[in-house]
């Protein structure tokens, strides 16, 4: 089994366009899309103003949101990967259903088992999401976590084809550590404090 976590820097505004229902949600979202000016402040002093040209990236204000509708449709492809058994996630338990992923905002965590045949099927499934989204995979900021079970021709051979630098931890997903074992209080001490000084202010 192996994991990872992968980062999404941009989307395209026709994929945004054509996901969108042509409708006057359609028109709504384009047009704050299209429309948008961006200022930048240079040692304190304001720049010309300029309008954008690459697509939503992250930090714009609706990125956050056109995000998450965008990678419904990633989510969606690695379902019919999954209920066509081209790839089998990560089995919860004995007779339970099955994780493949977990998203949010631009991180992407995907869970597989660890074969060539499965990392080409999901390879396929990645490369035919950033061509029409236009969205593109940060190798920089990618990592594979892979299960003690694995043995180390397959991790080379994986590694290998996806580029991308093995790791013994997956840091956090949302604040908390990301760990095949149970959490302890300590491991979610920060997160408890983050949202607790939020709650107080």
């Amino acid at each position: 089994m192996a994991s990872s976590k992968a980062a999404i820097s941009r989307i395209m505004c026709s994929f945004v366009m054509n996901f969108c229902t042509k409708s006057r949600t359609q028109e709504g979202v384009m047009f704050c899309v299209e429309n948008t000016q961006m200022g930048i402040l240079l040692n304190g002093s304001p720049l010309p103003f300029f309008k954008p040209s690459r697509g939503l990236r992250q930090g714009d204000p609706l990125s956050s949101y056109l995000f998450v509708l965008c990678a419904e449709v990633l989510s969606s492809k690695l379902a019919i990967a999954l209920h066509e058994r081209s790839i089998h996630g990560l089995q919860i338990n004995k007779g339970g259903g099955s994780i493949f992923h977990m998203a949010f905002a631009n991180d992407l965590i995907l869970f597989g088992e660890a074969s060539m045949s499965e990392a080409r099927a999901l390879n396929e499934v990645l490369e035919n999401y950033c061509k029409f989204s236009g969205q593109a995979i940060n190798l920089n900021k990618t990592r594979a976590q892979f299960s003690p079970n694995v043995n180390s021709s397959t991790k080379r051979l994986l590694r290998e084809f996806f580029q991308i630098t093995p790791t013994a931890s997956l840091d956090a997903y949302l604040g908390i550590p990301y760990t095949s074992g149970k959490l302890s209080k300590s491991q979610c001490s920060d997160l408890i404090s983050r949202v607790s000084n939020k709650l107080q202010h």
